[in-house]
């Protein structure tokens, strides 16, 4: 069994989680407050990849919910407003 660590606290990550999908691999996080502060900062980074713009992500939320988004910055906007509104997708 392969040990699951949230991609920001580095913590091992329960049932159910925030896991987001690319063409590297998949990325577990503890919570939505982990998520948004990786997503922003993968986001807002200098030396941001055209890779990274435009790659497909696919988040499956502790609900089971599906999003697809295209490009990081996507993902940290979608990210960051679920956080600010106080959601608990």
């Amino acid at each position: 069994m392969k040990r699951r660590l949230c991609s920001y606290d580095m913590l091992a990550v329960p049932d159910p989680c925030y896991l987001l999908k690319d063409d590297v691999g998949d990325m577990y996080f503890c919570n939505l407050r982990c998520f948004a502060i990786w997503a922003v900062q993968r986001a807002t980074r200098p030396d941001l990849s055209g890779e990274e713009q435009s790659a497909i992500f696919t988040l499956t939320t502790v609900k089971g919910q599906e999003h697809k988004f295209t490009g990081v910055v996507s993902v940290a906007k979608w990210a960051t407003a679920e956080a600010l509104r106080g959601s608990s997708f």
